[in-house]
């Protein structure tokens, strides 16, 4: 699961899209992204690893990380309680400064910004806490396979937050993506977005803001670990 989905957050997580930061103001954001995301993640189900039950699953928070671009230390901005499958995380309606990058270093081969002084960053990761132990990963997507490594193509969801209506749009080819030939296609609205990613493990990585949210994606607990 790693191999496919450390490889899509870490990417646009770690600055390839925002490189840099500085916030100078904390104006009021107003949270309807393109996709109409209100920047509420909620759960009502969960699918659990193979051979697993919901009575072996012990979890008792849900915790979502952000990187800090002061320290280069990751961080818990938000954490909720979690409940046979359930969780409901509010992501921060303003992000503070030390996690907001620029897109004007980030951007590689004809990707292009329509305003390079755009500032943003993406939730790096959910995570899945008993006491203060991680004990795995949350992750949103579906694939075409049971085991998301032999699949040919995943499809996810990750949660993208910009300091004003930018676009993103073109291709490059990028090593941090198993399928390098990445096209980009983003309108992004000035608060939380979801950007909804395909991969398709032989060919292109695509990046885009959907309206709509594509039909049969669901949690998985990953890599569970219990303490």
């Amino acid at each position: 699961m790693k191999k496919i989905f450390f490889n899509v957050t870490a990417c646009i997580c770690a600055g390839l899209l925002f490189a840099g930061c500085n916030k100078e103001d904390d104006e009021d954001v107003n949270n309807s992204g393109g996709s109409g995301f209100d920047g509420v993640i909620k759960a009502t189900a969960v699918n659990l690893p193979p051979g697993l039950t919901a009575d072996e699953v012990d979890i008792d928070e849900v915790r979502v990380v952000f990187h800090s671009r002061e320290d280069y230390n990751d961080e818990y901005v938000v954490r909720s309680g979690y409940d046979n499958g359930r969780f409901i995380l509010n992501l921060p309606l303003i992000v503070q400064d030390k996690y907001l990058s620029t897109t004007a270093e980030g951007l590689s081969g004809n990707v292009k910004a329509s305003d390079v002084n755009a500032k943003g960053c993406s939730v790096k990761s959910i995570e899945a806490y008993k006491g203060e132990n991680e004990v795995g990963e949350l992750v949103y997507y579906k694939a075409d396979d049971e085991d998301p490594n032999a699949a040919a193509e995943v499809e996810t969801i990750w949660y993208m937050y910009v300091d004003r209506d930018v676009n993103i749009t073109g291709s490059t080819i990028d090593d941090h993506f198993i399928a390098k030939n990445v096209k980009y296609s983003l309108s992004l609205k000035r608060g939380w977005n979801k950007v909804y990613l395909k991969l398709e493990k032989t060919g292109t990585t695509s990046l885009e803001t959907l309206r709509t949210e594509p039909s049969g994606l669901t949690w998985h607990l990953n890599n569970y670990r219990p303490k």
